[in-house]
């Protein structure tokens, strides 16, 4: 079937130009990864994880900020190619650990991305902490590491390789590649994207045999797309000089066929399939492809490989027979889409982030902005671990998964801790300020406010606050209380272990540790009646209040309303006199010759503007009045 337009490739990626995203700190080390337009003077540690140019972004030959730790395979790219001086480039091989220079013991391990040659996933490791001793990560673990995973495909062999690696140690934090976070990118593996290839191959030389392949790549990656078209086609893939030289450096240039061809071949006139740039793709490229092979070719077949084709429902169904061409006018030229990836899909990336449950995880793209990091964080929940963050519910409730009484946190029992009073004698009311500013009154007890002395529930008084106290002038420090009694008031110390009250009938001080009372025990116990009145008395007045004010505001509304619809009938009707009596005076009196007709009998005089042009007396009347004044003219 031919297809009248391109197929829409709904799907977009931004890598995050952040810092935030870029910048590894670990133990008092600072590390930029693929950040190269974030040069900074206090970090001379960069590491570039491939050789893609929206990872090269800021990298020139004139590079002089510090040291670059790449694969051999990247180092290679990047001083033959770009230029950069080799004494600033350290290639590393894959799983080797290496210190890194004035980073305080940190060790930083490359692993295979499975993304393209020479692509890497960056492991940081903080020295050794001693046993219970907090990394600063919240997470009080031995040893803290973190991960930055670059562009990767979390393939189930990548996955593997990286779970021998760790070895049961916990990721801190994972820097990840979020390209296609989104449900819908459940593209099939890479295996499979190479079997959808060789189908559609096959069934266009069964339809041509005289057919020219073209796949789409970048500067660097493709090339298993490329090699699954040509074993069909058993023929070598034409490339450009720059293309082979990147082959070579890549160590990809003495891969072969089955057949025993060299994969690869600088010579047009032998190669019936060739390597393009993905923008080259279009129909009028691939016509002057056709004109230019001298007739040696009747039909020229473009692939597209990307995950942003995807189209779940139609291609989880059928197939390879889902990739619909987009034919030429012509009828020469085909372009397919098929969602060859070397990005993690969807299912992928959750089971990389399930696996490693990180403490922390930072997206590195398509999470420029506020909503798309919240769009990106959404997709991903329940595969970190919030426990280390004082700011999570799961800090305080454990793990959702058979939660232990021993991993979770009493709050009650820690606020109920108990503090000193205030001192006594001598207080000054600088003294008492500054108190006011560290304590706060103590008592909390299964959730319910006790008084310091007497450990009955303390009624909250729903007046006016009174004027601010003057420090107590007497040596006992208490401040005045309800029935003109004297009431003792102990203050929280979130350091002390026992509480301390001052006693009215003497001027020792009592010790007692804090009473512990049953996490379960019921707090209507000391529910005060009386304070509950008050409370709800207090409640229904402020609602009564809310309702006479929005029907005092509902009402204001209403007749302001009923004022302007009265002046627009005021116009209206202003309007259509206006129009009646510019009709009368355009018809002439019967029984009078045209001599003595009037001279407005003739050519009407021009009506003076009626009342209802009057802006301010609504768009009803300005309407009329122009319907009034182009009967005029009629």
């Amino acid at each position: 079937a031919r297809a009248a337009s391109p197929p829409k490739l709904v799907g977009h990626a931004m890598a995050v130009c952040k810092e935030e995203a870029k910048l590894v700190r670990l133990a008092g080390a600072a590390v930029l990864v693929d950040g190269f337009q974030f040069l900074r003077e206090d970090v001379n540690l960069h590491v570039l994880t491939h050789f893609h140019s929206d990872h090269t972004v800021g990298l020139t030959r004139s590079f002089s900020a510090g040291t670059i730790f790449c694969t051999q395979v990247t180092a290679a790219l990047i001083t033959q190619l770009i230029g950069v001086d080799p004494a600033r480039v350290r290639g590393l091989a894959l799983d080797e650990a290496v210190a890194l220079p004035g980073a305080g013991g940190v060790r930083m391990t490359l692993l295979d991305a499975d993304h393209c040659p020479g692509s890497a996933v960056a492991v940081f490791e903080a020295p050794t902490l001693a046993a219970g001793a907090d990394d600063g990560g919240g997470g009080g673990s031995a040893q803290r590491l973190v991960l930055h995973t670059g562009d990767c495909r979390a393939s189930e062999s990548m996955r593997e390789g990286l779970r021998r690696w760790l070895a049961g140690r916990q990721v801190g934090e994972l820097f990840l590649d979020t390209t296609y976070c989104d449900r819908r990118w459940n593209f099939p593996p890479q295996s499979v994207a190479c079997e959808w290839l060789q189908d559609l191959t096959r069934a266009e030389l069964a339809r041509e045999p005289r057919t020219l392949f073209v796949v789409g790549s970048y500067q660097i990656g493709k090339e298993r797309a490329v090699r699954a078209v040509a074993e069909v086609v058993d023929s070598p893939a034409h490339v450009e000089a720059r293309r082979w030289r990147v082959l070579q450096l890549a160590h990809w240039g003495d891969a072969r066929l089955p057949s025993g061809k060299s994969l690869w071949s600088r010579r047009e006139e032998d190669c019936q399939v060739w390597m393009s740039t993905m923008a080259s793709l279009s129909h009028e490229a691939l016509e002057g492809i056709l004109a230019s092979v001298n007739g040696r070719f009747d039909a020229v077949v473009a692939f597209r490989p990307t995950g942003w084709s995807w189209a779940p429902k139609r291609m989880s169904a059928e197939g390879s027979s889902a990739c619909k061409p987009w034919v030429g006018k012509s009828g020469r030229t085909r372009i397919y889409s098929v969602p060859y990836s070397e990005h993690s899909s969807y299912t992928e990336l959750r089971a990389l982030a399930e696996m490693l449950m990180p403490r922390r995880l930072i997206p590195t793209v398509n999470s420029e902005t506020s909503v798309g990091k919240e769009r990106v964080m959404r997709n991903l929940i329940g595969t970190f671990d919030l426990r280390a963050d004082p700011e999570r519910m799961d800090h305080y409730l454990g793990r959702a998964d058979g939660v232990d009484e021993a991993d979770m946190v009493d709050v009650l029992a820690l606020s109920a801790k108990r503090g000193r009073a205030l001192p006594r004698g001598g207080g000054t009311a600088h003294g008492v300020k500054r108190l006011h500013s560290e304590v706060v009154p103590c008592g909390w007890s299964s959730g319910v406010l006790r008084s310091g002395a007497s450990g009955q529930p303390v009624d909250l008084d729903l007046t006016p606050p009174a004027p601010p106290l003057e420090p107590p002038r007497n040596s006992a420090d208490t401040l005045p209380g309800r029935d003109g009694h004297s009431a003792d008031f102990a203050f929280v110390d979130a350091d002390a272990d026992v509480v301390e009250v001052p006693d009215s009938d003497s001027d020792d001080v009592q010790q007692f540790p804090p009473a512990k009372q049953p996490l379960g025990q019921d707090d209507l116990q000391c529910v005060n009646l009386a304070q509950q009145q008050r409370l709800l008395q207090f409640y229904e007045t402020d609602s009564r209040n809310s309702r006479a004010k929005v029907a005092f505001q509902t009402s204001k509304l209403k007749r302001k309303r009923g004022k302007k619809a009265k002046a627009g009938s005021k116009a209206v009707d202003s309007g259509r006199s206006s129009v009646l009596q510019l009709r009368f005076k355009s018809v002439p009196p019967k029984n009078v010759s045209s001599e003595q007709a009037p001279p407005c009998a003739g050519k009407p005089p021009r009506p003076r503007p009626p009342r209802a042009l009057d802006a301010r007396r609504g768009a009803r009347g300005a309407r009329a009045g122009r319907l009034a004044q182009g009967a005029s003219e009629t």
